[in-house]
Formats: structure tokens, C-alpha cells, sequence
């Protein structure tokens, strides 16, 4: 009976284990997330034309897409200190509460309590917990002074420096860039910079609001946005950028250029570039993140962290490269221009089917050999035979790496145009067939091998005639061969079905030659002019 009472606590205790497991997945991870989130904008004129009061929502969502989920920023002094405080008016507010509710408490005691002793009593015990709250609410406005006082606001004096305290993850409203926040009527009417307004996005964990006023004329927009951080309702930064309506993507990428850096509060780093050959210089183009930027004195000023660099130039090939600018103030990038190849290839598909003959998703040609445009692209052909008599379209894959692609050159593949679906599904059934006659065998192996190892043992001690252990030992020797045979049948037919399913894979281009053209190229090129 104890026992089962051990083991049923110990089958509770598991239980509630499991229970608190399961509660705790739900609850959120990091407590150190920091809430971006965005209003709605405002027109400064009347807009009757429903396409561009879209735009007044259109816009701080696509603002708020530049914005990468995740990243990490360092608070400012300033806003520690919005945030100590904010806590501590929170804190007086409940003490406040507390002390209210001390006092009608001692205040009632007259009117319940008869006996004049307790009363004195219960009054002094009153008044002992309304002091306490009282020293509580004064050490709360002491500190608060503190926060407040001269010498404090001149440690934020030097550019809202960030200090060396933990990273916060950023994370967006409802981790949703298209759900903008709603507040209500009363906190629209007080501002950004009121308490109605302040204390309804503290409620809603919001540390940081995007802003924006449009001005339309034309077809074009002036749009100021600016970036607050509450508790405080401090304004960062203020952004105004022109642009067409009808480029509202483009727009909202050079606001959020000048945002983001606000938003993240990194620090600023200079990439300096050496491109090669000053020829690439004329027609420089460089993104960072998809962002383009303009290259001033051959640098460009962006946020540390890791960032993805593009840089293109007319005629030569794009250099794409990823990496994590931090902990230096100056990063030197030489980038070696490589110039595009140009001209064309050609490719033949062998057996010499008809059909159709496309590359990289673009029509060729009506045969198995056409003419291919060199663009810098590694390219997935695809060859198509003519539906046959039940309407299917079979056809195959094959690919190009980018070292084969030079002008002039014949290339040749020979891509599996048979009905892989079919194969595949044949293959997979007879592999199943293979495996389970394997699985099928594998008792009677094992019962014969049982079998002759008791009989075995029963003859050495006098109880089974040696008769009876050949035969076991036979029939071991034969359900054994069967067993290894079907199980050499599966391994073979699992062989077969791998080769089918990876004939669904392109089939590489081989060179032919890449010598002079031969009538086959001056047809392609014939029929082309």
C-alpha cells in the first residue's frame, strides 16, 4: 500500500511537471522586447481622391516593413530616465491608492470600535501604517527629484549618448507591420505629447511611435514623419522627403533610411570604398539592405550591424556581399569590378527530339538547338516534347553553370524526357514489394535459427536426436538464403526507386566546341534575323 501511494506521487509530481511545461511554452520568451509602432498619417489639406488618402496608411506600413524584426538597440540615458520616472509616479499613484484607503480605515474606526482602549490602540496602529506609507511616497518624490535635477540632465547633455546597458530586441506592434495602432478619440485630441495620449500607449507597451503629416500637389508629396519614444514623448528625429504618389515604395525606403538609425540607436559606421576600374565609377550603383545610397568622397555613412551590400555598375557584373560592420568606427571595402560577359551560346539537346526548347523560364526555340543570351546567370534549361496521344507534356531539365557560358560556344545536354512521375511511382511500389517480402522472411529465419539452437543444446544433453538438429540446421540454412536474398531484392529495388526520383534533377551541359560557327548556328542565327 506505501508503495503504491510513493508511486502515485511520483506520477502526480510528473504531471504537474508536464502541466507547467506546457503553460510556460505559451508564455512570451523575452521580456526585453521594445514595441515599434505607427499611426496613421495626417493630411494637411482636404483629400477627396481615395487613391492618395491610401496613402495616409499605406505609407508608415511600408516604413514600418523596413524596419528588421529582431534587431537589437541600446536605450538612451534620456530614456532610463522617462522610464525610472514613469515607474515612479506609477509607484506614488499606488501609494497614494494605499494611503487613502489607511486613512478611511482609521477614520471608521470611531464609529465601529466602543471600547476606548482598543480604540486608542487600533488608532496608533493606523496611524504606524500611514506613516510608513507616507516615508514610502517621500522616498518616492526624493528620487524623483533626483532624476530631475541639473546635474543628471547634464550627463544627457552630450548627444543622448547611448551608456553600456543591455540590448533590447526590437519587436513591431503586434508583430505585424500592417496593423497600425488605433488610439482613441480623447488621446488623438490631447497629441502625441499628452497624458491622455501617453498613458494609453504605455498600456499598450508601446516604447517607440512613427508619426507622419502628408502634403499633396500634383501627384507629388512632401511627407514629414517623426519618431517619439515613450514613457516621456520625446521626439528623436523629424524626416521630410518628396516624392511621387505613385512610388510610394521608393519613398517610404528614403524615410526609412534616415529612420532606422533613430530607431535602433546604432552607432554610425563609414564604409570607405576602392572600386575597380575607374571605369565602374561612372555608373556606380550601391544599396545597402535595398536601400540605394549615394557614395560621397568615395564613403557612405550607415548603422553598425550586419548589412547586405550590392554594388552594380553598367557592363559589369553586380558584387553582392553580407557582413557585420561592428566595433570599428571606419570599414575600407575594395571592390573589384568584374566586366559582364556578353554575346550568346548555343545548346543542342541530345537525342535530337522535337519539341521546345526554353531557358531559364524564356522561350528559345520549336527545336532542340537555339540560340541562349549570355546574362551573367547560372540558367535551369527545360526541354518540352509534343504532347503525346493521352495529352501529356513530358519534358526535362538541365543546367548551365556560368564558367560555360562564353560567346560562340556550343553546348550540348541530355535531359530525361520520359514520364518521371510514372517511373517514380513504379519504383516506390516495387521497393515497398521488396521490403515487405524482406520484413515476410524475417520470422521464419528467426524461428529456424531458435529452433536449431535449442536443438543444438537438447542433443549435447541427451534430449533431442541428432537427426532432428540436421534438419533445423537445413531449414536455418535455407529460410537464411531466402532472407538474404529478398532482402538483397530490396536493397536493389531501393536502389532503382533513389535514381529514379533523382532523375527529376537538371542534367549538367557539357562543351561541344567553341570554334567557328557550323550550319546548325548560322540557321539559328538565319531565322532569327
Amino acid at each position: 500500500m506505501k508503495l503504491n501511494l510513493q508511486i502515485l506521487a511520483v506520477m502526480k509530481y510528473r504531471l504537474l511537471c508536464f502541466v507547467f511545461c506546457v503553460l510556460c511554452s505559451f508564455l512570451p520568451i523575452n521580456a526585453e522586447d521594445w514595441i515599434l509602432a505607427a499611426l496613421k498619417f495626417d493630411f494637411s489639406q482636404n483629400i477627396s481622391s481615395a487613391s492618395e488618402k491610401e496613402t495616409a496608411s499605406l505609407l508608415p506600413k511600408l516604413i514600418l516593413e523596413q524596419v528588421t524584426e529582431g534587431v537589437e538597440r541600446v536605450p538612451l540615458l534620456q530614456e532610463i530616465q522617462y522610464r525610472n520616472l514613469e515607474q515612479l509616479r506609477t509607484e506614488r499613484l499606488s501609494l497614494f491608492l494605499q494611503l487613502s484607503k489607511e486613512v478611511q480605515t482609521r477614520d471608521s474606526l470611531v464609529l465601529i470600535e466602543k471600547n476606548e482602549r482598543r480604540l486608542k490602540k487600533k488608532i496608533a496602529q493606523a496611524n504606524k501604517k500611514i506613516k510608513e506609507i507616507q516615508d514610502k511616497i517621500d522616498e518616492n518624490i526624493q528620487k524623483a527629484e533626483n532624476y530631475t535635477k541639473k546635474d543628471f540632465k547634464d550627463s544627457l547633455a552630450s548627444k543622448n549618448k547611448p551608456m553600456p546597458l543591455k540590448a533590447e530586441r526590437v519587436a513591431l506592434y503586434q508583430s505585424d507591420s500592417n496593423n497600425l495602432y488605433e488610439p482613441s478619440l480623447e488621446a488623438i485630441k490631447s497629441g502625441v505629447k499628452g497624458r491622455k495620449f501617453e498613458k494609453e500607449i504605455i498600456e499598450a507597451k508601446i516604447n517607440g511611435l512613427i508619426t507622419g503629416n502628408i502634403i499633396i500637389y500634383s501627384g507629388y508629396a512632401a511627407v514629414t514623419v517623426s519618431f517619439y519614444i515613450y514613457p516621456g514623448a520625446k521626439e528623436l528625429g523629424t524626416v521630410t522627403e518628396v516624392g511621387s504618389i505613385a512610388d510610394c515604395a521608393s519613398l517610404s525606403q528614403r524615410l526609412a533610411s534616415s529612420l532606422v538609425p533613430l530607431i535602433i540607436n546604432s552607432h554610425p559606421v563609414e564604409l570607405r570604398f576602392d572600386i575597380q576600374p575607374e571605369e565602374a565609377l561612372s555608373s556606380i550603383n550601391i544599396k545597402v539592405d535595398g536601400l540605394v545610397m549615394q557614395l560621397q568622397e568615395d564613403k557612405i555613412n550607415i548603422s553598425s550591424g550586419l548589412h547586405t551590400i550590392q554594388i552594380a555598375s553598367e557592363g559589369f557584373s553586380t558584387q553582392t556581399f553580407t557582413y557585420n560592420f561592428s566595433n570599428r568606427d571606419i570599414f575600407y571595402i575594395h571592390v573589384p569590378m568584374e566586366l559582364k560577359n556578353t554575346g550568346s551560346f548555343y545548346m543542342n539537346i541530345n537525342p535530337n527530339y522535337d519539341g521546345s526548347l526554353y531557358a531559364n523560364g524564356a522561350f528559345i526555340s520549336n527545336s532542340n538547338f537555339g540560340r541562349i543570351e549570355i546574362n551573367d546567370k547560372p540558367v535551369i534549361g527545360q526541354f518540352l516534347l509534343p504532347p503525346n496521344e493521352e495529352g501529356e507534356i513530358l519534358g526535362g531539365f538541365f543546367y548551365i553553370p556560368l564558367e560555360q557560358q562564353l560567346d560562340g560556344y556550343i553546348l550540348a545536354a541530355s535531359p530525361n524526357v520520359q514520364n518521371k512521375t510514372s517511373i517514380i511511382e513504379e519504383r516506390r511500389i516495387w521497393m515497398y514489394r521488396g521490403y515487405t517480402l524482406f520484413m515476410l522472411t524475417l520470422p521464419f529465419t528467426f524461428f529456424a535459427i531458435g529452433n536449431f539452437d535449442s536443438s543444438y543444446y537438447g542433443f549435447f544433453n541427451g534430449g533431442v536426436a541428432a537427426k532432428e538438429v540436421y534438419a533445423w540446421n537445413t531449414a536455418r540454412y535455407v529460410t537464411a538464403g531466402i532472407s538474404i536474398g529478398a532482402g538483397g531484392f530490396f536493397i536493389f529495388e531501393l536502389i532503382r526507386y533513389l535514381i529514379a526520383a533523382n532523375s527529376v534533377l537538371p542534367t549538367s551541359s557539357k562543351v561541344i566546341t567553341s570554334s567557328s560557327k557550323n550550319e546548325d548556328t548560322e540557321k539559328v542565327d538565319n531565322e532569327e534575323k
